[in-house]
């Protein structure tokens, strides 16, 4: 018996694509984790990115380094979660 497994590929939306993101080190953090967030959330379809320059987290003022800020939205364009991504790749989901 043989399976099938189709990769999904998350949509970018909104006005910054994820190609607006000029730093190599924020462009693969920000993909790798929008990809892990889709395969690890089955709901998710699309990723709207907040923004290609890192900023303080308005969201949470006890992170103190720099994020970009992605909302992650369902099939329906209503929205799954928040999250916020740094430039070493870590991350840290702010809102359900």
């Amino acid at each position: 018996m043989f399976s099938v497994t189709v990769k999904r590929l998350i949509q970018y939306t909104g006005k910054t694509k994820l190609e607006h993101i000029t730093d190599p080190a924020w462009y693969n953090s920000v993909k790798t984790f929008c990809e892990k967030f889709e395969n690890d959330n089955s709901g998710v379809m699309k990723a709207e990115i907040k923004g290609s320059h890192p900023h303080k987290s308005y969201d949470d003022p006890s992170d103190l380094e720099d994020v970009i800020s992605i909302r992650f939205k369902d099939s329906e364009d209503k929205r799954v979660a928040t999250a916020h991504v740094h430039k070493d790749g870590s991350s840290k989901v702010i809102r359900w």
